[in-house]
């Protein structure tokens, strides 16, 4: 099937619009056989839940998640690459920073600092450091 829009450039808009469904599913694209591709030209793709922008992918390749509960990531791995992490949090006693190990065996979780400079180490190399600091 395709929507083919009229040929005024800036008013070349397709909608598909469910006035009374209420269900999650209430507009559903399915594909049984190869992928799903979504592309939005040189803006944003915006997923919108109930007007809050809940995802925004811009075209620079930023992510923003703006959720108002918990995240959830379930993966084997989860690799981020990037300079700097920062948790914020307003609440006190946060933010919390949890490695939890839900295995009935012998064995603890790990934290793992990992110096990986492409070359034998030599006498004086840091491999890790943390860091406490306070406003005083």
């Amino acid at each position: 099937m395709v929507f083919t829009p009229h040929g005024t450039a800036a008013s070349e808009k397709i909608s598909l619009t469910n006035t009374a469904g209420t269900a999650d599913d209430a507009i559903s694209i399915v594909a049984t056989a190869g992928g799903v591709t979504v592309q939005a030209g040189n803006d944003s793709l915006v997923l919108d839940a109930d007007g809050t922008d809940a995802v925004n992918i811009d075209s620079a390749g930023g992510i923003d998640i703006d959720a108002a509960g918990d995240v959830d990531i379930n993966a084997d791995s989860l690799t981020v690459v990037t300079d700097a992490a920062t948790f914020t949090s307003s609440d006190s006693n946060e933010p919390l920073f949890v490695i939890k190990n839900t295995n009935s065996d012998v064995n603890a979780a790990r934290l793992r600092f990992t110096k990986d400079k492409g070359a034998n180490g030599a006498d004086g190399d840091d491999i890790g450091t943390i860091e406490f600091y306070a406003d005083n």
